[in-house]
């Protein structure tokens, strides 16, 4: 028989399957979280599902303004896509925020270092190298590191 304790250790942390349900279900923990996780997070809710989704429903106002000669339709959906944008940037904000506090904390940061952001241009540049830094091997004054 298997204890789930040895079931929660043969999760892999690295998938991202893993990223994307812990950015919802754990957002408000503050331990660490690795590279993989943080990463898989901001390409598939940063770039890859908003894009997809403008994409979408740009294309269709666009095959409505086709069909029908108006363009009252692309400039309606054109604006359902940045009202659903807005709300989606919203309500990622506090779980966005979260994962960027335990990256650093994986690498011995405190959250404070997420305050580079608000210099412009050369603070996102630190922030983004500080994101891309490895993260401590053994356990730091954050917590271990998932395995």
């Amino acid at each position: 028989m298997v204890s789930k304790k040895t079931k929660a250790q043969k999760i892999d942390t690295g998938t991202i399957s893993f990223a994307l349900k812990n950015f919802w279900v754990d957002y408000a923990g503050w331990g660490r979280a690795r590279r993989s996780e943080y990463w898989w997070v901001f390409l598939f809710y940063c770039f890859a599902l908003p894009f997809a989704f403008s994409f979408v429903l740009l294309f269709i106002g666009g095959f409505l303004a086709a069909l029908t000669g108006s363009e009252i339709f692309f400039v309606l959906f054109e604006y359902l896509a940045d009202v659903i944008g807005w709300a989606w940037t919203f309500a990622t904000l506090v779980p966005s925020f979260c994962l960027g506090v335990r990256r650093l904390h994986d690498t011995n940061r405190s959250a404070w270092n997420y305050l580079w952001i608000l210099l412009p241009i050369i603070g996102a540049i630190i922030l983004i190298v500080l994101m891309c830094i490895q993260g401590d091997s053994k356990s730091n004054r954050f917590g271990a590191p998932r395995m």
